[in-house]
């Protein structure tokens, strides 16, 4: 009879304890599950938004470069000429150097193209906005198209066009033409899971660069070839263009719900965004919810076992009444509390005794937490401090750092870089010329008796003359030139991707410069003598430095020639 009456309560008790652990335990995995999906959702977010801002980062400077490209073919002498033979062959031997471009193409101010590095001539592109714009602008200004379906291939397209100037005077634009297809394939080498992409819209929604799902719209009937210029995305273009920069939840072009990070690049009139299937972010977090869900379910289930027990109180009520009313105690302060073990059950004895152990080492526990606390309350305030020394060392340590490479690259006198930094320089523009077989050349200067200036008007007055020498040559140079002070009153000034013709046409002007201006408040006139050599294409196989060494000693010798006549220039 005791046997049966022992196996009855352990089972009723047991159906009870289940039927009771359900509610939270479901409770606490919806909990679970929406906690979880907010941290994926705030995480992807913030993976993101830097994931498209390193990338409109990149694909500005991508830009920039292949300006700075067509800047300097518009450039080239050669294209004075308008000698459509000459041009063809100017324009097919640079294009294995053209930095992407699909083609490059010069054509003349009536909008007709003249020459071509590959495709048909004669097209007439006169009324592009891009070809207006670069036919009335300035030397030395770039212009880029919105994307457009180029008249040469047929296929999406950026253009990137410059004027060619000869004597003030527009005689011509040339250009570059860069395939969507390839910043297509920058934006897919990006790592977005399975289900993630990065494209470029324009301010209009419609896709530029092609779209992840392509195959399938076609398949499915809604689109027709490519997805560049056909596909509108289903984003709230006119809210991104006034935000900039966020993240934003919504259906994409599938239907598919997907979390998307966007950058817009008004100089561009383009938008990039990269986007996620909510579903794949989300994918772990049911798997993992169900996990906590039974770890909490079983917590709850030992906070309810005195509510159950309270339920079957024709069995236990006074066990239970004893065990409630010490665990209430022991719940408002008083640790190391046990109840007297008089219950005539064997499950409910084993259970007042573990209560009563477990009271005992609670107390215990709780003594040696609180020991803990104030030790790492201790070790947190100690951390505190040194963190907060250490950001103020690394502050002073960053600002010491930056203050250390101004000194050891610039020289005091001028501000300009000084012999450290030009022989640094010109070891990378040597590597990089080499690498692409365009020419570095550089031009040594000196100035003319300057030594008469020193013994006649002091040393002050010809450092006065030194340093506005400096202003007046890094003014008269190009943004991608480099000029130096390389001692004493000599100055090396480095042009990468320039040959000799080009170095002496930069040198004549800076001759005359000088020439012409006044010095000391009118009191003094300076010349200069310079010699210049060129690191031209076909020096690859030899040492980086014997090359160095033998463009520098050119250049000097060069100079000791034009310094016999004054004021000359020997290349």
């Amino acid at each position: 009879m005791a046997w049966l009456f022992h196996r009855k309560l352990k089972t009723i008790l047991s159906l009870l304890f289940l039927l009771a652990s359900l509610l939270p335990v479901s409770a606490a995995m919806l909990c679970y599950y929406a906690f979880t999906s907010k941290a994926l959702l705030d995480s992807n977010r913030n993976s993101l938004q830097s994931v498209v801002l390193k990338q409109g980062e990149f694909i500005n400077y991508w830009i920039e470069e292949r300006e700075q490209y067509i800047r300097n073919l518009a450039a080239e002498e050669v294209l004075h000429s308008l000698d459509e033979m000459a041009l063809q062959t100017f324009l097919e031997r640079k294009f294995p150097q053209s930095l992407d471009f699909s083609a490059l193409v010069m054509a003349n101010t009536e909008g007709k193209t003249v020459a071509a590095s590959s495709g048909p001539e004669g097209i007439f592109v006169g009324d592009r906005d891009y070809f207006l714009s670069a036919v009335q602008g300035r030397p030395g200004q770039s212009f880029i198209s919105e994307v457009l379906l180029s008249r040469i291939s047929g296929r999406p397209a950026l253009i990137v066009a410059s004027p060619v100037v000869s004597g003030g005077q527009a005689i011509g634009v040339i250009f570059g033409v860069v395939s969507m297809g390839r910043i297509s394939r920058l934006l897919s080498m990006l790592d977005l899971g399975q289900t993630g992409e990065a494209f470029l819209v324009n301010n209009q929604g419609f896709f530029l660069t092609e779209a992840k799902y392509t195959q399938e719209l076609n398949q499915k009937g809604l689109i027709q070839g490519s997805s560049v210029l056909s596909l509108k995305t289903a984003l709230d273009i006119e809210g991104i263009w006034q935000s900039q920069r966020g993240t934003v939840q919504y259906k994409d072009y599938r239907g598919q719900p997907v979390l998307a990070a966007y950058y817009v690049m008004p100089e561009m009139k383009w938008a990039l965004i990269a986007k996620k299937d909510v579903a794949e972010i989300l994918a772990g977090a049911g798997s993992h919810a169900l996990g906590l869900g039974l770890l909490i379910g079983l917590g709850a289930a030992l906070l309810f076992l005195p509510f159950f027990m309270g339920m079957a109180k024709g069995l236990i009520e006074e066990p239970l009444a004893s065990l409630a009313g010490a665990a209430r105690r022991i719940a408002e302060g008083e640790l190391g509390l046990t109840v007297e073990n008089s219950a005539p059950a064997s499950e409910i004895n084993s259970l007042l005794q573990s209560f009563n152990a477990m009271s005992t080492r609670l107390k215990e526990y709780h003594s040696r937490l609180l020991g803990q606390v104030d030790l790492i309350e201790t070790q947190k305030a100690e951390l505190s401090y040194q963190n907060e020394e250490l950001l103020r060392a690394q502050t002073r340590l960053l600002e010491l750092n930056r203050q250390l490479e101004e000194l050891a690259t610039t020289d005091s006198l001028t501000g300009l870089y000084n012999r450290r930094y030009a022989m640094a320089r010109l070891h990378s523009e040597a590597t990089r010329a080499l690498r692409y077989g365009y020419p570095v050349s550089v031009i040594m200067i000196d100035v003319d008796l300057f030594k008469q200036i020193n013994d006649r008007m002091g040393h002050q007055s010809g450092d006065r003359v030194l340093a506005e020498i400096g202003s007046l040559l890094s003014n008269g140079v190009r943004y991608s030139d480099v000029v130096c002070r390389f001692g004493g009153e000599e100055f090396l000034v480095i042009l990468a991707m320039t040959g000799l013709k080009e170095a002496a046409q930069l040198a004549e002007r800076l001759r005359e410069r000088i020439q012409n201006y006044s010095f000391l408040e009118d009191n003094c006139h300076v010349t200069i003598s310079q010699g210049i050599a060129s690191l031209e294409t076909g020096s690859e196989g030899l040492p980086l430095d014997l090359l160095i060494e033998d463009l520098l000693n050119r250049a000097d010798n060069n100079l000791y020639k034009a310094k016999e006549k004054r004021n000359h220039i020997t290349w």
